[in-house]
């Protein structure tokens, strides 16, 4: 006993001893200036290590009392106040030693210049081609042996086998910034943790880190992140066969704000899972989640060695009410709806067949849409609504003045398709120059069917929409359009080109039965209940720009239209016949003494009623001209109108020149009549006594308030 005694003290007494005596022995920092060698010839760079110790205090400890590394243009890459090298001796006692390199505080800039270079990558230094080449002196060898290869490494010494590896990062800081598209980032207190890296056991992996985020000024990130990794290696011969990985990431209490376009807030969701089954021959996805706000997708399947995939994707129902948490702009205008999907990825990884079922179902309506891709994206969709309203969707109505549209147009052609719109609104045709260049847009292939019944965008009402929609070869177009609106029915089609730098559009519209009223109160709030009427019409239009009031001077049109029963309330021609007439009797008096002292007044109903309206007409340069314009008076409630008349579309000006035909002898100058020599003359104004009285006129100013003038006298 006492042996056994005197034996393990002095066993322990060597072992102190050795603690003590070998770090003074053994001088680490002796081989430092070999070591930043060895390090400097093999990077574009350099390397500054501080002081080396050793000492055997509880575990195998050497440590370096600062590194730095920096790049070829001799900026800091790399720098730690302190980096430890341990290995408990219980791992080397158990065969399985455990060696753990520990970095406290680190700090890692990253730059990517403008040439798109990171500071990193720049580190590594090629080889030269000779470095390789064989020696002529040298006599050649036969490739090694894979086999033989593998079958060493199966044979590995169990403790090598054993062997394990631990990392850690504590509190580091991390800043990467991106000269290409101004992107800065900044990873405050990263900390790293592998915990026991080996070739036969299971290994685990976690990153945490208070994340500092913007690029530009709009987008900001903060808040926290974490990683988390695990590996579990099925080990058969010594060699590892397959394993089970899982892998999970969380940003629930990330920030994210671009601006007033989007915004996440802290607590909700944004994650990742994903467990998978990893062998020589495939991976094998059991089951993977991401997670956003209400959004979540699932994904399992199999990846194959030969990158075929077989996946199977799955969207859960998802709320589409909540989402201006996530995008402000849609602040109350949320709709009551659930989004779902299911499909399937195959085929190769490089080249995947896509096919996907989408389904969007409220209250108002249900979207069913098929996604195919395979080197370009199609899409079939049926929409179906009933009482939907899109007036919190419209954007907010900029339009310019007159006057800024005729700046516009006096500015030089290139000028006029790109920075602003009229009254400083954004240039639509810019826009689409993005839709242009963009390679997915530009094979997209779209089509479906449209049935709404009950539709309003602000002042807009539409008893129903039923209409075929394509797009392919950037070329959208809307046909079979059956659209009831204001009482009536509009038929017709719709095609636009967005290849071209200004785009061009072209229009059939065959119209019955518009209640001409309802219209104009519609989309000219200025011109309410100053017409009304049934018009019919029919339209072939084509022209170009998106931008509303330079498309109106470049909109090329030209039909027919009849409008029936009309009535034109600031328009009383029975008054403007009085002053006509009135102001003919003082002309002629002044020739015809006859006529000196003779009045007429022919009632006033302040407006006109018409039993029909007819023209032909054209739209050219922002003009609509009705060069046979033909108004028929209803019986006494009017004066047959004829001639031309030109309204402008930019800024509602109006230019007629009419002929006042009393067909309905509203006037009275039919009962006129003159003693001359005796002999009674009736209806003298006129060319004989049963034609009507006919005089010319012309109503100038703007359609909500027209200038009558009389410019000639009565024939």
């Amino acid at each position: 006993m006492k042996k056994w005694i005197w034996g393990l003290s002095g066993a322990v007494g060597i072992f102190l001893v050795t603690i003590i005596v070998l770090p003074l022995v053994i001088q680490v920092d002796r081989y430092r200036p070999e070591i930043v060698k060895a390090i400097n010839q093999n990077i574009n760079g350099s390397v500054e290590l501080g002081p080396l110790t050793f000492d055997l205090w509880g575990r195998i400890n050497i440590r370096a009392q600062g590194i730095k590394v920096f790049d070829a243009e001799k900026k800091q890459v790399l720098s730690v106040d302190q980096a430890l090298f341990y290995l408990p001796y219980t791992s080397v006692l158990s065969g399985a030693p455990r060696l753990t390199v520990a970095l406290n505080e680190p700090k890692i800039e990253l730059i990517k210049n403008v040439q798109g270079q990171l500071n990193v990558m720049t580190l590594i230094k090629k080889s030269s081609p000779d470095s390789h080449s064989t020696p002529a002196n040298s006599t050649s060898k036969s490739p090694p042996d894979v086999s033989a290869s593998q079958s060493q490494a199966q044979t590995l010494p169990a403790l090598v086998a054993n062997a394990r590896l631990g990392f850690e990062i504590k509190d580091a800081q991390v800043t990467y910034i991106d000269h290409v598209t101004q992107f800065s980032q900044r990873l405050n207190k990263l900390n790293v943790r592998i915990e026991e890296a080996s070739l036969v056991s299971k290994t685990r992996a976690e990153i945490w880190a208070d994340l500092e985020a913007k690029m530009g000024t709009d987008l900001k990130v903060s808040g926290p992140l974490r990683f988390f990794a695990d590996f579990d290696p099925k080990v058969v011969g010594g060699a590892v066969q397959s394993g089970t990985m899982n892998l999970s990431a969380s940003a629930d209490d990330v920030v994210i704000e671009k601006g007033d376009q989007f915004k996440k807030a802290k607590g909700i969701p944004a994650r990742f899972e994903m467990s998978a089954d990893l062998s020589a021959n495939d991976i094998v996805l059991k089951s993977s989640m991401v997670k956003f706000h209400t959004f979540e997708l699932g994904v399992s399947g199999r990846i194959t060695s030969q990158q075929v995939l077989d996946l199977k994707l799955s969207m859960k129902p998802t709320s589409l009410k909540d989402w201006d948490q996530i995008l402000p702009p849609l602040k109350g205008n949320t709709i009551e709806a659930k989004a779902q999907a299911d499909g399937k990825v195959t085929g190769s990884l490089l080249d995947p067949d896509v096919n996907l079922q989408f389904k969007v179902t409220s209250p108002l309506f249900q979207l069913d849409a098929l996604t195919n891709y395979r080197g370009r994206a199609q899409v079939k969709f049926n929409l179906t609504a009933k009482n939907l309203d899109l007036t919190p969707w419209m954007p907010k109505k900029t339009s310019g003045s007159g006057e800024d549209v005729a700046k516009a147009e006096q500015k030089p052609k290139e000028t006029q398709v790109s920075g602003k719109g009229a009254g400083g609104a954004p240039d639509a045709d810019q826009a689409v120059a993005q839709v242009r260049t963009n390679d997915f847009l530009k094979n997209f292939v779209m089509e479906g069917l449209i049935k709404i019944d009950g539709l309003k965008a602000e002042n807009l009402v539409v008893d129903s929409f039923h209409a075929q929609i394509a797009f392919k070869n950037l070329v959208a177009q809307l046909s079979q359009m059956t659209v009831k609106v204001f009482q009536g029915t509009v038929t017709g089609q719709f095609s636009t080109d967005l290849k071209p730098q200004v785009p061009t559009y072209t229009m059939k519209l065959v119209a019955q039965g518009i209640d001409i009223s309802k219209a104009v109160e519609s989309q000219f709030t200025s011109l309410k209940n100053t017409l009304s009427g049934r018009a019919n019409f029919n339209l072939e239009a084509g022209g170009m720009s998106f931008n509303p009031d330079l498309a109106k001077k470049r909109l090329q049109a030209k039909g027919q239209f009849t409008l029936n029963q009309a009535r034109f309330k600031t328009l009383d021609v029975a008054k403007m016949a009085n002053e006509a007439v009135g102001g003919s009797l003082d002309k002629v008096s002044e020739k015809v003494p006859f006529l000196k002292g003779k009045k007429l007044r022919a009632p006033e109903h302040g407006e006109s009623v018409y039993d029909s309206v007819t023209a032909d007409f054209t739209i050219a340069g922002g003009f609509f001209d009705m060069p046979n314009f033909l108004a028929k008076a209803a019986p006494k409630k009017g004066i047959d109108i004829k001639g031309s008349t030109r309204l402008g579309l930019v800024d509602e000006s109006l230019d007629a020149s009419w002929e006042l035909v009393d067909v309905q002898r509203v006037t009275g100058a039919d009962q006129l009549t003159v003693e001359i020599a005796g002999k009674t003359i009736k209806n003298p104004l006129a060319k004989s006594e049963t034609d009507p009285l006919i005089f010319p006129i012309k109503v100038g100013c703007k359609m909500s308030a027209p200038c009558p003038k009389t410019t000639e006298t009565a024939t």
